[in-house]
């Protein structure tokens, strides 16, 4: 092997670890931002989020709604969670500092679809934005 393929290998290797490292620390994110919800536990939910992040979705009516990270907190607070039956990771995209990870939240009779945008600032991933749709259960599209 020549050394200009060994550096390509060994380059790559590199890569795949460093891919690896930021897929674990984007999953803890995701798996706060599930537990937080299903708990109610506020802490778990500023561990994933941004202080500043936004969450939107288009309400039946089809205007915008977008709240902050602070009406979700409330919200969470005043129900103490949310009684999820099933949260699952549909996909996961990473490019460098910047995620984008797609769930689903089951509950009884509905289910939530999560965009959510996650990036690295400084040494730690934040969800910095949520997108979202909810549709009863049996009738997803």
């Amino acid at each position: 092997m020549d050394s200009s393929m060994l550096n390509l290998t060994l380059e790559t290797i590199g890569r795949s670890v460093q891919n690896l490292e930021q897929e674990k620390a984007i999953m803890q994110v995701v798996e706060d931002y599930f537990e937080g919800t299903r708990t109610g536990d506020i802490k778990l939910i500023h561990n994933a989020f941004d202080k500043d992040a936004k969450l939107k979705h288009v309400k039946v009516d089809g205007r915008l709604f977008e709240a902050d990270l602070k009406h979700f907190t409330e919200y969470l607070t005043a129900k103490q969670g949310m009684p999820v039956l099933a949260t699952h990771i549909l996909s996961i995209d990473i490019a460098s500092t910047i995620a984008t990870v797609k769930v689903l939240f089951v509950f009884e009779d509905f289910i939530y679809i999560d965009f959510l945008h996650i990036l690295q600032i400084g040494n730690s991933w934040k969800i910095v934005d949520k997108v979202y749709l909810k549709k009863k259960r049996g009738n997803m599209f």
